[in-house]
């Protein structure tokens, strides 16, 4: 996966694990929400692929 951040709005200074994972889910949520949002808009109109074929 090939993500850009912008360096310039990055922290300064050292910065944990926790804070990066943080930085780029946030990333990843602000760049994929529209097509996160017209997945579950076709999944609530069409349905999962597996609705037919799951017994709980």
């Amino acid at each position: 996966m090939h993500t850009e951040l912008d360096v310039n709005n990055a922290p300064q200074g050292p910065m944990t694990l926790s804070s990066v994972s943080d930085l780029l889910q946030q990333h990843w949520r602000e760049h994929n929400r529209e097509a996160v949002t017209e997945y579950n808009r076709y999944i609530k109109v069409h349905g999962c692929f597996s609705d037919g074929l799951r017994l709980f």
